[in-house]
């Protein structure tokens, strides 16, 4: 990831670093530690880290282990592709009170 006037290698220790704090939480069980990897995976520190898979499987254990605002991001992950899950996914964020997201075809 590049950004101007930064040393690239710092930049990469930084991130490396809380990528692994992030993971050290997740392995005991915080959700929002899964849901911020599920961001990571997603690419939003850069395309070098996107890797979808990855992003849905965070994204699944947060929500699993009481995170549910992760149902937000697997709306938003699905959306365009899986309709089914979509559908799933915006009902668990408005069930639980947390719905950010908003879709027309989906409201009932």
């Amino acid at each position: 990831m590049y950004m101007p006037g930064k040393d690239l290698a710092k930049v990469e220790e930084y991130i490396n670093k809380g990528i692994q704090s992030l993971e050290a939480l997740a392995a005991v069980g915080d959700g929002e530690a899964m849901r911020q990897l599920g961001y990571i995976a997603l690419g939003f520190y850069g395309p070098e880290y996107r890797a979808i898979e990855l992003a849905e499987n965070w994204l699944l254990k947060a929500f699993a282990a009481g995170c549910h605002f992760a149902s937000n991001d697997l709306f938003a992950l699905y959306q365009d592709s899986d309709e089914s899950k979509a559908k799933h996914w915006y009902a668990e964020a408005e069930k639980h009170g947390c719905r950010v997201v908003f879709n027309a075809r989906y409201e009932t």
